[in-house]
């Protein structure tokens, strides 16, 4: 099989055709699976690999186009989840309290446009164990575990626990799903494929120990085959770690799927090239699978307009002619007001973008804003550890120096990005620009990552489909916010009558409208209606008057556009609490701009 045209270099990274026996449209696709025990993804003084090692990491990844990676002995505490958005990975992780000491951890890196796709949430079992749950064709499904076994030297009770707990992962997974599994399990299997019928193929290596007794036991209990030995080739594409003290290498790092799916698996193989200041190898295992692509819901597209164009002068007067000229055939009275809002709204939109432009993602990273520098040197100490591997050339002194040089280059860029930021910072204090001067500073100093832990439902059961998770918290807020509350009557009758202001019956006046406008403050975060306030406020005298006549249609018919009742909740945490309770974070609701305007016109017509 080694000489066929099942190798690495020979099979296409994606191959999608539609099935012409069935009309639905089930993609067949290759896809390219990882297990990489990676030591740390913590930024330690004492580490060799140069900071950002997530970025390092999530680069390597994709140089081998690879979709999904079992991440093993991460030492990040907790769980929670990052985005590398310069090298295209989202990070998923499961450790151990941060009271602990962090000598384990799990997780999962995923190419970001298909961890935005995903069904499930990944979900950590513990600091040996992650699940993850890949949607295939019809109600099938791809289970994806990714573990750290413990090392030799652990007692029994230990690996006792961790393969128990394992068993019972496994034993949760339905009959027809697939399966699998992916990590550093610190285990010889050897090679004798005779005692193990269906788990060894004839391709293993090495001598079995005791941890590998255990992973064949549990691979002969559930029906797994190792596919690292399913496959000829050179024993330095199976051996994955090397012994310290005898310099022998050792396959200890497996990719593991169901016997009857081992059909499934192109290929498995070490890839000697990937380097993160491991002393594990990347392994990668292909698979051909039948994806269902199914249909997703409308989503609104959230974007950003750059609203400090704004600033001049001569682009607020550009903005105002396309307003006029995009403006001028809508008559708000002329339909009814959810129609009159959306024609209107609409062509807002239409003119900001021409003029201003969406604004570009920015994010405060000094590895992303130094992509070429850091590359460059990167490729070039990469170039070095080739030779060393396929030459066999003795260049440890020259590699040495070079992770030395590498640590520099990388403090440096280091440095001096934060050096630039913090003058940029600076000079917005002292030009007095203090909701610049307070953004920046959250965007420096806030999170790195984001918490995402499965939400409990009423009943205390862990939700893991995205589905279920926002059917909770719908559930929660309508129970939070939609309250009745009795009023009593007869304490209102014993109320003194008022005289009736007859005035307040008319519509606001145009005045009205233009002081509630240009009341509402820059900056703040838009609705469902990605409207900002800044785009009224410099809309000019007709689109001031077109608001005013769509407030008077909305004033005389009494009927308010639907999309006005619409709010973006977004739920933040307490910082107290458990993290999977609905009642430990609090909800901010990002209303319509043109909504809040016209319910400050009513306050000011009071």
């Amino acid at each position: 099989m080694g000489g066929s045209n099942h190798g690495y270099l020979d099979i296409p990274h994606m191959r999608g055709h539609t099935t012409k026996k069935r009309k639905a449209k089930i993609i067949q696709r290759t896809m390219t699976f990882g297990a990489w025990n990676v030591r740390t993804l913590l930024d330690r003084p004492n580490n060799l690999c140069p900071e950002r090692k997530t970025a390092i990491v999530a680069r390597e990844l994709g140089r081998y186009n690879v979709d999904i990676a079992a991440l093993s002995e991460t030492h990040l505490a907790d769980e929670g989840e990052l985005v590398e958005r310069g090298g295209g990975y989202t990070f998923f992780w499961k450790g151990t309290p941060a009271s602990e000491p962090r000598r384990s951890g799990v997780g999962f890196a995923i190419k970001t446009t298909l961890a935005s796709k995903l069904v499930e949430y990944p979900v950590g079992i513990s600091d040996r164990v992650m699940f993850l749950r890949l949607h295939l064709e019809n109600d099938k499904h791809l289970n994806i575990i990714s573990v750290y076994s413990p090392t030799l030297d652990k007692s029994d009770d230990v690996k006792d626990h961790f393969y128990e707990e394992l068993s019972q992962t496994l034993s949760r997974i339905r009959s027809c799903e697939k399966i699998l599994l992916l990590g550093d399990f610190n285990a010889r299997v050897g090679r004798d494929f005779e005692a193990c019928p269906g788990v060894l193929g004839r391709h293993g290596i090495g001598n079995m120990n005791s941890n590998g007794q255990l992973l064949l036991t549990l691979c002969s209990q559930f029906h797994l085959a190792i596919t690292n030995t399913m496959f000829r080739l050179p024993a330095k594409y199976k051996t994955t770690w090397m012994h310290q003290r005898s310099k022998h290498w050792h396959l200890i790092d497996y990719a593991l799927v169901r016997q009857q799916d081992i059909s499934d698996v192109t290929i498995t193989r070490v890839m000697r090239g990937a380097n993160c200041w491991s002393d594990h190898r990347l392994v990668i295992t292909k698979m051909l699978l039948h994806l269902w692509p199914r249909r997703r819901p409308c989503k609104i597209r959230q974007f950003s307009l750059d609203l400090k164009k704004l600033e001049s002068g001569e682009t607020v007067d550009k903005y105002r002619e396309a307003i006029n000229s995009f403006t001028t055939t809508i008559d708000p009275a002329a339909d009814n007001t959810t129609e009159a809002w959306n024609n209107l709204s609409a062509n807002i939109l239409r003119a900001a973008k021409e003029i201003l432009d969406i604004k570009p993602r920015s994010s405060a990273d000094w590895f992303d804003d130094n992509e070429k520098l850091l590359s460059d040197a990167l490729a070039k100490h990469r170039q070095l550890l080739r030779g060393k591997a396929q030459l066999n050339l003795n260049i440890s002194d020259r590699i040495r120096q070079s992770t030395f040089e590498l640590r520099k280059i990388t403090r440096t860029a280091k440095d001096e990005w934060w050096q630039n930021k913090i003058e940029y910072i600076q000079w917005l204090a002292d030009t007095k620009q203090l909701g610049e001067f307070f953004g920046g500073i959250r965007k420096l100093v806030g999170n790195s990552h984001r918490v995402s832990v499965p939400i409990k439902s009423t009943n205390g059961t862990l939700l893991v489909s995205k589905e279920d998770v926002l059917n909770r918290w719908s559930e929660h807020f309508n129970n939070l916010l939609n309250v009745d509350r009795l009023a009593d009557f007869e304490y209102l009758r014993t109320l003194p009558e008022l005289p009736k202001r007859e005035d307040l019956v008319q519509p606001p006046s145009l005045q009205e409208v233009i002081e509630a406008i240009k009341a509402q403050k820059n900056k703040k975060a838009v609705g469902v209606d990605n409207i900002p306030g800044e785009l009224l406020k410099y809309g000019g005298d007709a689109l001031h008057h077109k608001i005013w006549l769509f407030f008077q249609k909305m004033w005389e018919e009494e009927e308010i556009p639907s999309d006005f009742g619409v709010s973006l909740i977004c739920a933040i945490y307490k910082n107290k609490g458990s993290r999977s309770e609905c009642n430990s974070y609090r909800g901010i609701s990002l209303l319509f701009t043109a909504g809040k305007a016209f319910a400050r016109t009513k306050q000011r017509h009071l």
